[in-house]
């Protein structure tokens, strides 16, 4: 296949249709040749399509759900075949696959495929997992991708139905999203997931909605290793109406609600069909709370910093042990291109204000509504008002970390 026709989606036509991909395939069925493999990384492309009735603007290079699924059902096919091996052909003893990443994983819940005994026949030897989770683009702007239903679907399917399969014997776990996830528009708070042997958890763009959130992270008195990549709190919120008596997103989501509090119509300069809240959860609780529920901690990483420099999935073991003006964020569903809106950061690494409507709670007068209402007139910064107590309680959980590993012998953190 040439250069240019390889280029072309036409042909993944048979692909898409009929599951036939010889080549493709093949190249997949060696893994059961390999009778030392012991860890499988499947990368697929970032760019999904979800619902095939779904008006798409991102149309080149994107792939389909059915040829993401037959790739992963071609895996997990070879990666059975090998469970039903002792030995290979020249007497070597053939190693279990214990360790599986799926880089670009589409938020698209597989009941059947997890129903299935390849599926279960090779997730119930893993002890090291690691996601990362793929989205929907339209490039036309947020409004539509923050509407497709499987950004609604996917969390609770992923804590509900996915992570369940696993809970008993792993060990290590990465959960990480290509966009911010956790509070909306699913919502994901880990409620009855215990894993009993869990040593080592990284979180990638995990958000803080609520004060009960963390406490699924809390629960695993097991872990060592706890890393968190690009985390947040959401401190601000505006979601969209479609009509001043219909909650518009709110509704449609099933957004969560609790531990907010609501401001007024016009606050902020936000319309009549917009509704502000505020979270007032810190860092300075999660990091107290860290420190007295996880007593077995003896490794804690957190890092933030600009999106564009990447996540840390592929390096999650060289990440820092730093307190960032950028752990904190704000939400506009009626943003482009994100919703989510960091930190503005001034003189390198902070403090830097918000940016939330025109970043003035005070209700804006009807005649001023439209003019310059998303223009900041007012500073809105909370890493500078719970700086000393979110400093207090990373300084005491890092030391509380290093006595740990000084009594275990440990080197100390980087």
């Amino acid at each position: 296949m040439t250069e240019e026709e390889n280029r072309s989606f036409e042909h993944w036509d048979r692909w898409h249709e009929e599951g036939l991909y010889e080549e493709f395939t093949s190249a997949i069925d060696s893994i059961a040749d390999l009778p030392k493999l012991q860890a499988v990384h499947i990368r697929i492309s970032d760019r999904c399509h979800g619902d095939p009735n779904y008006d798409y603007c991102w149309e080149s290079g994107t792939e389909l759900i059915s040829t993401r699924l037959q790739t992963l059902e071609a895996v997990f096919r070879s990666i059975e075949a090998r469970v039903a091996q002792k030995k290979a052909d020249n007497g070597v003893e053939i190693t279990t696959v214990t360790s599986l990443a799926i880089q670009n994983l589409q938020n698209n819940p597989l009941p059947d495929f997890i129903a299935s005994d390849t599926f279960q026949s090779v997730a119930k030897n893993l002890t090291d997992l690691r996601l990362l989770v793929a989205e929907e683009c339209n490039e036309s702007g947020p409004d539509h991708d923050l509407g497709c239903e499987e950004r609604r679907a996917f969390e609770p399917w992923l804590q509900n139905a996915l992570l369940p399969v696993f809970a008993n014997q792993l060990t290590t776990l990465h959960l990480a999203f290509n966009e911010y996830w956790g509070v909306t528009p699913g919502y994901f708070d880990g409620k009855g997931l215990v894993f009993p042997n869990l040593k080592t958890l990284t979180l990638g763009q995990y958000v803080i909605g609520h004060h009960d959130q963390f406490d699924w992270v809390l629960a695993q008195h097991s872990l060592e290793t706890l890393r968190l990549d690009q985390c947040e709190i959401v401190t601000y919120l505006n979601f969209l109406h479609k009509s001043s008596t219909n909650e518009g997103q709110l509704a449609e989501w099933n957004v969560p609600t609790h531990d907010w509090i609501r401001y007024p119509e016009w606050s902020f300069g936000f319309g009549e069909r917009e509704t502000a809240f505020m979270f007032p959860g810190t860092w300075e609780a999660v990091f107290d709370n860290i420190r007295t529920q996880l007593p077995n901690l003896v490794d804690l990483r957190m890092e933030n910093q600009d999106r564009r420099q990447g996540h840390a999935f592929n390096r999650a073991d060289r990440m820092r042990c730093t307190l960032s003006c950028l752990r904190y964020i704000t939400l506009d569903t009626g943003l482009l291109s994100s919703p989510w809106i960091a930190a503005r950061v001034h003189g390198g690494d902070g403090p830097g204000d918000m940016a939330f409507g025109n970043n003035d709670p005070a209700v804006v007068p009807l005649a001023e509504r439209d003019q310059n209402q998303y223009v900041p007139k007012a500073t809105l910064d909370r890493v500078k008002e719970t700086f000393e107590g979110d400093s207090r309680a990373f300084n005491d959980l890092v030391r509380s970390v290093e006595t740990r590993r000084a009594q275990r012998g440990l080197y100390t953190l980087a």
